[in-house]
């Protein structure tokens, strides 16, 4: 779970740049529906691992390379649990998860498969960019450039609770897999017209599935019924995930896992819902390359323009006040530099 960490007193010092609005741009980013689509394309650059048990400091460069293995060494192969075995629910178990999420663990996958960032138009988190196309919260998203590359990043506050029934699930799936670290994979593709560098979190992988992305989306629910497609496909969608497998569990304790069900991404949501997702990514980016300039801090802020809060705008922000920007600054200039790659 997560909740968006900028405070009110850090938000009134925030400088107000633009509000986005749909279209603004007109045809200059205009783009084929289908095309939008078929040329995502997503290809995987690497796998890699990252610990549960992260540094405090998001910026701590050599304690986040020992907590980064890079190519994984640990993967969540995939087994079909046993139906009505019991989920061993218990009290919740949190793992402490830092204030900040850093971004370095991204970089630091880049530079160990010799990929340079610079090379790219947008480089994010898949959450960064979900939250962006659903359009349908209150988000804070942290936006730097560095040349052409936009860097995004997320401001919220996680936690992971190994006791979640969802969680439960996974680790009924991956029985192989050792507990202790996130499994993840580095992957390009291009959105409209911008080229991205996108890390996404991989639940399992098909030992039989000879694909090159072999991925698996994992969810339990109680009812059979998918009510969130749209956020599961676009999900899916960014990491190149064509397979969710979702196990339904009993209501009533002991909870048991009563059966599982297989779909194909492609069968999700219909073809109008996806291309509004990507067009508005899209679109939202381009204001992004349009209006944040180098050497400067910037948060895209999603919130309610004033009463009824419902009403919810998408704002564009900038770091001013000296205090906030060493606060909330997740990349300095100098550090960037160390991730590039030689001759590239």
């Amino acid at each position: 779970m997560a909740n968006v960490s900028i405070s009110e007193d850090i938000f009134n010092q925030l400088t107000f740049i633009r509000e986005y609005e749909n279209n603004q741009d007109g045809e200059n980013n205009a783009i084929d529906s289908g095309s939008i689509i078929n040329g995502y394309q997503p290809r995987i650059l690497t796998d890699f691992n990252l610990d549960w048990q992260l540094p405090a400091d998001h910026l701590a460069i050599q304690l986040y390379r020992d907590a980064t293995t890079v190519p994984a060494n640990r993967i969540p192969f995939f087994t079909a649990p046993a139906i009505n075995t019991n989920f061993p629910v218990g009290d919740p178990n949190y793992i402490p998860q830092p204030r900040n999420t850093s971004f370095l663990p991204c970089l630091i996958a880049a530079k160990a498969t010799q990929v340079d960032f610079r090379q790219y138009d947008i480089v994010s988190e898949r959450n960064s960019l979900r939250k962006i196309a659903m359009n349908a919260e209150k988000y804070a998203v942290g936006v730097m450039r560095y040349g052409r590359t936009l860097l995004l990043r997320r401001y919220d506050r996680r936690s992971i609770n190994r006791n979640n029934v969802g969680f439960l699930f996974e680790e009924m799936c991956t029985p192989s897999y050792p507990p202790g670290a996130e499994y993840k994979y580095l992957i390009e593709g291009r959105i409209g017209t911008l080229r991205a560098l996108v890390t996404a979190e991989i639940d399992a992988v098909s030992n039989e599935n000879t694909q090159t992305n072999n991925s698996i989306e994992l969810t339990c629910r109680k009812e059979e019924e998918i009510h969130n497609r749209v956020d599961v496909w676009l999900q899916m969608f960014l990491s190149g995930t064509a397979t969710l497998t979702v196990g339904r569990r009993s209501i009533d304790e002991p909870i048991q896992l009563l059966g599982v069900n297989n779909y194909n991404i492609e069968d999700l949501i219909d073809q109008e819902n996806k291309i509004r997702l990507l067009q508005h990514l899209h679109q939202v980016l381009h204001f992004l390359q349009a209006n944040v300039q180098e050497k400067r801090n910037y948060i895209l802020y999603r919130h309610p323009r004033n009463q009824p809060s419902n009403d919810m705008g998408l704002f564009l922000y900038e770091i001013t006040n000296p205090n906030d920007i060493q606060r909330l600054q997740f990349m300095p200039r100098w550090m960037l530099e160390q991730m590039f790659v030689p001759n590239q």
